[in-house]
Protein backbone atom coordinates (compact mmCIF):
# COMPACT_ATOMS: atom_id res chain seq x y z
CA UNK A 1 0.00 0.00 0.00
CA UNK A 2 1.13 3.00 -1.00
CA UNK A 3 1.79 5.85 1.11
CA UNK A 4 0.10 9.53 1.38
CA UNK A 5 2.24 11.31 3.79
CA UNK A 6 6.20 8.87 3.53
CA UNK A 7 7.37 8.56 7.36
CA UNK A 8 10.55 10.29 8.03
CA UNK A 9 13.46 8.01 7.91
CA UNK A 10 15.52 6.91 10.52
CA UNK A 11 17.64 8.77 12.25
CA UNK A 12 21.05 7.70 13.26
CA UNK A 13 22.63 8.63 15.96
CA UNK A 14 26.25 8.67 18.25
CA UNK A 15 27.93 10.42 20.46
CA UNK A 16 29.78 11.39 23.59
CA UNK A 17 27.45 12.37 26.69
CA UNK A 18 25.52 15.66 26.07
CA UNK A 19 26.96 15.80 23.02
CA UNK A 20 25.19 13.61 20.20
CA UNK A 21 25.16 13.88 16.40
CA UNK A 22 21.97 12.96 14.32
CA UNK A 23 22.28 12.16 10.33
CA UNK A 24 19.75 10.38 7.77
CA UNK A 25 22.04 8.65 5.79
CA UNK A 26 24.82 6.32 6.61
CA UNK A 27 27.44 8.52 4.26
CA UNK A 28 26.56 11.37 6.40
CA UNK A 29 26.93 8.82 9.88
CA UNK A 30 30.50 8.26 8.63
CA UNK A 31 31.20 11.83 9.21
CA UNK A 32 29.81 11.53 12.28
CA UNK A 33 31.57 8.51 13.35
CA UNK A 34 35.12 10.14 12.18
CA UNK A 35 34.17 13.66 14.66
CA UNK A 36 33.39 11.49 17.02
CA UNK A 37 36.75 9.23 16.95
CA UNK A 38 38.82 12.22 17.44
CA UNK A 39 37.72 13.89 20.30
CA UNK A 40 38.85 13.73 23.28
CA UNK A 41 36.04 12.24 25.60
CA UNK A 42 37.27 14.57 28.79
CA UNK A 43 37.16 17.56 26.32
CA UNK A 44 33.54 17.17 25.77
CA UNK A 45 31.48 19.72 27.98
CA UNK A 46 28.07 18.90 29.54
CA UNK A 47 27.36 21.10 31.88
CA UNK A 48 25.44 23.36 29.77
CA UNK A 49 22.96 20.42 28.39
CA UNK A 50 22.50 18.87 25.79
CA UNK A 51 24.06 19.68 22.30
CA UNK A 52 22.37 18.58 19.53
CA UNK A 53 24.86 18.12 15.70
CA UNK A 54 22.59 17.45 13.11
CA UNK A 55 24.84 16.43 10.07
CA UNK A 56 23.76 17.35 6.53
CA UNK A 57 21.21 19.56 6.73
CA UNK A 58 20.52 19.17 2.83
CA UNK A 59 18.34 16.42 4.31
CA UNK A 60 15.28 17.11 6.02
CA UNK A 61 15.00 16.67 10.29
CA UNK A 62 11.38 17.11 10.82
CA UNK A 63 10.34 16.33 14.30
CA UNK A 64 14.07 16.25 15.03
CA UNK A 65 14.10 20.12 15.21
CA UNK A 66 11.86 19.79 18.32
CA UNK A 67 14.68 18.17 20.70
CA UNK A 68 15.77 20.73 23.91
CA UNK A 69 19.38 21.52 23.96
CA UNK A 70 21.58 23.58 21.37
CA UNK A 71 21.40 23.15 18.01
CA UNK A 72 24.11 23.17 15.51
CA UNK A 73 23.14 22.19 11.70
CA UNK A 74 26.24 20.96 9.84
CA UNK A 75 25.63 21.83 5.84
CA UNK A 76 27.96 19.50 3.78
CA UNK A 77 27.34 20.24 0.23
CA UNK A 78 28.85 22.50 -2.14
CA UNK A 79 26.72 25.39 -3.61
CA UNK A 80 29.86 27.46 -5.44
CA UNK A 81 33.39 26.87 -5.99
CA UNK A 82 35.96 29.34 -5.07
CA UNK A 83 35.43 31.04 -8.05
CA UNK A 84 31.88 31.87 -7.64
CA UNK A 85 31.16 29.00 -10.10
CA UNK A 86 27.63 27.38 -9.07
CA UNK A 87 27.61 23.97 -8.10
CA UNK A 88 25.43 20.92 -7.91
CA UNK A 89 23.94 22.21 -4.27
CA UNK A 90 22.71 25.47 -6.20
CA UNK A 91 20.91 23.99 -8.74
CA UNK A 92 18.82 21.18 -6.07
CA UNK A 93 15.80 23.20 -5.33
CA UNK A 94 15.21 20.98 -2.42
CA UNK A 95 18.35 21.10 -1.15
CA UNK A 96 18.23 24.61 -0.78
CA UNK A 97 14.69 24.89 0.80
CA UNK A 98 15.87 22.35 3.62
CA UNK A 99 19.02 23.82 3.99
CA UNK A 100 17.41 27.22 4.41
CA UNK A 101 15.02 25.84 6.89
CA UNK A 102 17.48 24.34 9.02
CA UNK A 103 19.05 27.67 9.52
CA UNK A 104 15.74 29.11 10.83
CA UNK A 105 15.88 26.08 13.62
CA UNK A 106 19.18 26.23 14.76
CA UNK A 107 20.91 28.16 17.08
CA UNK A 108 24.47 27.76 14.92
CA UNK A 109 25.12 27.18 11.66
CA UNK A 110 28.76 25.20 10.38
CA UNK A 111 28.96 25.35 6.69
CA UNK A 112 32.09 23.67 5.96
CA UNK A 113 33.11 25.92 2.62
CA UNK A 114 33.51 29.72 2.82
CA UNK A 115 32.92 29.28 -0.69
CA UNK A 116 28.92 29.11 0.19
CA UNK A 117 28.75 32.35 1.69
CA UNK A 118 27.16 33.89 -1.76
CA UNK A 119 23.99 31.45 -0.83
CA UNK A 120 23.10 33.10 2.47
CA UNK A 121 23.75 36.25 1.15
CA UNK A 122 21.51 35.69 -1.54
CA UNK A 123 18.36 33.85 0.51
CA UNK A 124 19.02 34.96 4.03
CA UNK A 125 21.03 37.54 4.80
CA UNK A 126 19.08 38.52 7.95
CA UNK A 127 20.23 35.20 9.57
CA UNK A 128 24.14 36.02 8.72
CA UNK A 129 25.10 36.18 12.38
CA UNK A 130 24.38 32.21 13.09
CA UNK A 131 26.84 31.09 10.25
CA UNK A 132 30.03 29.87 11.05
CA UNK A 133 32.00 29.32 7.67
CA UNK A 134 35.12 26.39 7.76
CA UNK A 135 35.40 22.43 7.77
CA UNK A 136 36.06 22.42 11.45
CA UNK A 137 35.44 18.90 11.46
CA UNK A 138 39.15 17.50 12.33
CA UNK A 139 39.91 15.34 15.13
CA UNK A 140 42.11 17.45 18.78
CA UNK A 141 45.31 14.63 17.97
CA UNK A 142 46.74 13.92 14.43
CA UNK A 143 46.49 10.48 13.74
CA UNK A 144 49.29 8.70 11.97
CA UNK A 145 50.40 7.73 8.66
CA UNK A 146 50.06 4.11 7.44
CA UNK A 147 52.45 2.70 5.29
CA UNK A 148 50.84 1.45 2.23
CA UNK A 149 50.79 -2.56 0.43
CA UNK A 150 49.20 -1.30 -2.43
CA UNK A 151 50.77 1.07 -4.47
CA UNK A 152 47.63 1.84 -6.26
CA UNK A 153 45.39 4.77 -5.20
CA UNK A 154 41.37 3.94 -3.94
CA UNK A 155 38.91 6.15 -4.26
CA UNK A 156 35.64 6.09 -2.90
CA UNK A 157 32.54 7.87 -2.57
CA UNK A 158 29.15 8.27 -5.52
CA UNK A 159 30.25 8.07 -9.00
CA UNK A 160 28.81 10.07 -11.58
CA UNK A 161 29.92 10.52 -15.35
CA UNK A 162 32.36 13.21 -14.48
CA UNK A 163 34.04 11.03 -11.82
CA UNK A 164 33.71 7.88 -13.98
CA UNK A 165 35.76 9.05 -16.47
CA UNK A 166 38.47 10.36 -14.56
CA UNK A 167 38.84 6.75 -12.84
CA UNK A 168 38.63 4.91 -16.06
CA UNK A 169 41.32 7.28 -16.97
CA UNK A 170 43.40 6.09 -13.91
CA UNK A 171 42.84 2.53 -14.27
CA UNK A 172 46.14 1.59 -13.85
CA UNK A 173 46.90 3.29 -11.30
CA UNK A 174 44.00 3.64 -9.36
CA UNK A 175 40.55 1.65 -8.47
CA UNK A 176 37.43 2.52 -6.82
CA UNK A 177 36.31 0.92 -3.26
CA UNK A 178 34.18 -2.22 -4.51
CA UNK A 179 31.16 -2.01 -2.12
CA UNK A 180 29.87 0.14 0.15
CA UNK A 181 31.65 0.32 3.82
CA UNK A 182 30.95 2.57 6.80
CA UNK A 183 33.24 3.05 10.39
CA UNK A 184 35.86 1.06 10.52
CA UNK A 185 35.30 -1.10 7.62
CA UNK A 186 35.76 1.85 5.51
CA UNK A 187 39.27 2.82 7.38
CA UNK A 188 40.58 -1.05 7.20
CA UNK A 189 39.20 -1.09 3.23
CA UNK A 190 41.62 2.43 2.68
CA UNK A 191 44.49 1.43 4.76
CA UNK A 192 46.51 -1.15 2.22
CA UNK A 193 46.52 2.10 -0.50
CA UNK A 194 49.19 4.47 -1.12
CA UNK A 195 46.43 7.24 -1.07
CA UNK A 196 43.16 8.50 -1.78
CA UNK A 197 42.27 9.66 -4.81
CA UNK A 198 39.76 12.51 -4.89
CA UNK A 199 37.68 13.38 -7.88
CA UNK A 200 35.40 16.50 -8.08
CA UNK A 201 31.62 15.92 -8.34
CA UNK A 202 31.79 19.32 -10.30
CA UNK A 203 34.44 20.40 -12.38
CA UNK A 204 35.53 23.14 -9.54
CA UNK A 205 37.58 24.11 -7.02
CA UNK A 206 36.99 23.22 -3.48
CA UNK A 207 37.32 20.53 -0.80
CA UNK A 208 35.40 17.52 -0.07
CA UNK A 209 36.58 17.71 3.58
CA UNK A 210 34.60 14.46 4.67
CA UNK A 211 36.33 12.64 2.43
CA UNK A 212 39.49 14.23 3.48
CA UNK A 213 38.51 13.42 7.18
CA UNK A 214 38.51 9.44 6.65
CA UNK A 215 41.73 9.65 4.63
CA UNK A 216 43.08 11.08 7.61
CA UNK A 217 41.89 8.50 9.89
CA UNK A 218 43.17 5.94 8.07
CA UNK A 219 46.26 7.29 7.68
CA UNK A 220 46.16 8.35 3.73
CA UNK A 221 47.33 11.13 1.77
CA UNK A 222 44.97 12.50 -0.27
CA UNK A 223 45.57 13.01 -3.93
CA UNK A 224 43.42 15.18 -5.45
CA UNK A 225 41.83 17.99 -8.26
CA UNK A 226 42.57 21.49 -6.75
CA UNK A 227 41.41 22.07 -3.06
CA UNK A 228 40.36 25.30 -1.79
CA UNK A 229 42.65 27.63 -0.53
CA UNK A 230 44.87 27.11 2.79
CA UNK A 231 45.52 23.52 1.38
CA UNK A 232 48.67 23.45 -0.83
CA UNK A 233 49.50 21.11 -3.26
CA UNK A 234 52.74 19.59 -3.04
CA UNK A 235 52.35 20.20 0.91
CA UNK A 236 49.12 19.01 2.06
CA UNK A 237 48.31 16.71 -0.83
CA UNK A 238 49.64 15.66 -4.32
CA UNK A 239 48.04 17.13 -7.77
CA UNK A 240 46.63 13.86 -9.46
CA UNK A 241 49.32 12.20 -11.58
CA UNK A 242 51.79 13.59 -9.05
CA UNK A 243 54.91 10.92 -8.43
CA UNK A 244 55.47 10.43 -4.94
CA UNK A 245 57.55 7.14 -2.60
CA UNK A 246 56.58 6.48 0.72
CA UNK A 247 58.58 9.22 2.30
CA UNK A 248 57.19 11.55 0.48
CA UNK A 249 53.58 10.86 1.19
CA UNK A 250 54.59 10.32 5.04
CA UNK A 251 55.63 14.23 4.97
CA UNK A 252 52.43 15.17 3.20
CA UNK A 253 50.26 13.22 5.44
CA UNK A 254 51.86 15.15 8.59
CA UNK A 255 51.81 18.52 6.69
CA UNK A 256 48.53 18.05 6.36
CA UNK A 257 47.22 16.22 9.29
CA UNK A 258 49.14 18.68 11.53
CA UNK A 259 47.59 21.81 9.67
CA UNK A 260 44.32 21.02 9.44
CA UNK A 261 43.89 19.38 13.30
CA UNK A 262 45.71 23.11 14.50
CA UNK A 263 43.33 25.13 12.03
CA UNK A 264 39.96 23.44 11.76
CA UNK A 265 39.80 21.38 14.94
CA UNK A 266 35.89 20.17 15.83
CA UNK A 267 36.67 20.64 19.87
CA UNK A 268 37.81 24.17 19.17
CA UNK A 269 35.09 25.02 17.29
CA UNK A 270 32.42 23.64 19.73
CA UNK A 271 34.08 25.28 22.83
CA UNK A 272 33.58 29.02 21.01
CA UNK A 273 30.06 27.73 20.43
CA UNK A 274 29.13 26.87 23.93
CA UNK A 275 31.20 29.96 25.34
CA UNK A 276 29.15 32.40 23.22
CA UNK A 277 25.67 30.39 24.09
CA UNK A 278 26.46 30.65 28.21
CA UNK A 279 27.02 34.50 27.70
CA UNK A 280 23.83 34.78 26.41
Amino acid sequence: MRHLFPPFSKTLRRGVGALQFLSKKPILDQICADIVAGLVPSNVQGDQGPVWVYMGVHKRFGAEWMRRGLKIAVQTEQFYDESGHPLWASRNRRFCKAVLSALKRCDVLLDLSASNERFYQEYAPDLANKIIYGPHIFPTVPPEFCPASDPRLIFFGALNARRKAALDGYAERACGLDGQYFNEDLLTALRPYAGVLNLHFDAGTYTEAPRLLSAMRAGKVMVSEPLASGLVAGQHYFKLGAEFDETQARETFEACATYLCETYEFQTFLDGVLRVNAAL
